[in-house]
């Protein structure tokens, strides 16, 4: 055997012997380039979200030592139809999403010249449809909705009619705290319409423990304590109360507890007596998703998106007995289709 065969032998017998043997695999060696591969992006999240009119502004942001990334977004898991191939400089990204509300999916490489490292692990990103939010609370129709199929039956709205001052009568036992969440309610609502539905205040004695509420005088609404009205809920208006053409232009919030406490109950109820419905948040949990109109993770007051539905709604011309269908042609709800996957 020559000398040329035996080197030959020795190099196939120890590579067999090394993989026999389950040897760990050497380190990355470096590329054709004679650079090392480039690392994955970690920690891909997102930072904040802005809900507009016509999209949703997301932050997204990640962390990886390249000089820049290659970001893709898709409408299905693993798809890069919705914002092919987009090099990023840094680890920071701002994307404009389409109007459409649903789940996108994000995500993010580093990149160097045509050295791609692999995918970062997949993020979900909720785009909010505000059209969803309005009919939801002015239609308590479509996929935000309690009841989504509300929108087959062309409902119509109420809310209070341009001029109205309403009367609240907040009882001494509801507190000063109920008192305030009331005051901070009905104020930014007639700041966002400028000032067309206003309220004045006062506290009385009569607890009004089981007042009938239509024994009010017009535009009045109460707000009283009364355990186990609610039927366990933290708080409740009557189902048919609130303004016209649904209700008879009054309404009784009742409480659960008074001194305080549950500080969003108050603010979320005048929220029923002024007319609005609740609105179903997606399961993500995000500040931007504590609707004050959802029955569950409610904040304190309204969030931005819910003032926002309230500005395009009354600025599009939505007054009291408009018809699902008139909000349809004036572009503020989306045609229902039976779709809950977007909530």
């Amino acid at each position: 055997m020559s000398g040329l065969a035996r080197r030959w032998l020795a190099v196939v017998f120890a590579a067999a012997v090394s993989a026999a043997c389950g040897s760990s695999p050497a380190p990355s060696a470096p590329t054709s380039s004679g650079a090392t591969p480039l690392a994955t992006p970690t920690v891909f999240r997102q930072v904040a979200q802005k809900i507009n009119a016509a999209n949703n502004e997301f932050q997204l942001a990640w962390v990886g030592t390249a000089a820049s990334y290659q970001l893709v977004i898709g409408s299905t898991p693993g798809s890069s139809n919705i914002l092919p191939p987009t090099v990023v400089p840094g680890t920071t990204y701002t994307w404009i999403s389409p109007r459409t509300g649903g789940t996108y999916y994000a995500r993010v490489a580093a990149k160097s010249g045509d050295s791609l490292s692999g995918y970062s692990d997949e993020l979900s990103l909720f785009v909010l449809d505000i059209r969803n939010v309005i009919d939801a609370m002015y239609f308590h129709a479509g996929p935000m909705a309690d009841s989504p199929a509300n929108a087959n039956s062309n409902p119509v709205t109420a809310v209070w009619a341009d001029g109205t001052r309403l009367s609240v009568l907040v009882s001494n036992e509801a507190g000063s705290t109920a008192l305030a969440n009331a005051q901070t309610f009905t104020g930014q609502y007639a700041d966002l319409i400028g000032g067309a539905v206003t309220a004045a205040f006062s506290m009385t004695s009569d607890a009004m423990h089981d007042k009938d509420y239509r024994t009010f005088p017009d535009f009045t609404i109460g707000v009283r304590v009364q355990p186990g009205y609610c039927g366990g809920a933290l708080a409740c208006v009557p189902t048919g109360s609130g303004p016209a053409p649904i209700g008879p232009n009054k309404s009784m919030v009742t409480l659960e507890q008074g001194s305080g406490l549950y500080l969003s109950a108050t603010a979320h109820e005048m929220g029923h007596a002024y007319g609005m419905g609740h609105i179903t948040i997606p399961a993500a949990g995000r500040p931007e998703f504590r609707f004050m109109m959802s029955p569950v993770n409610a904040s304190e007051q309204m969030t931005d998106a819910e003032k926002l539905a309230i500005m395009l709604a009354r600025n599009a011309g939505l007054r009291a007995g408009w018809t699902r269908s008139q909000a349809l042609a004036a572009d503020l709800v989306n045609p229902y289709t039976g779709n809950t996957s977007i909530r």
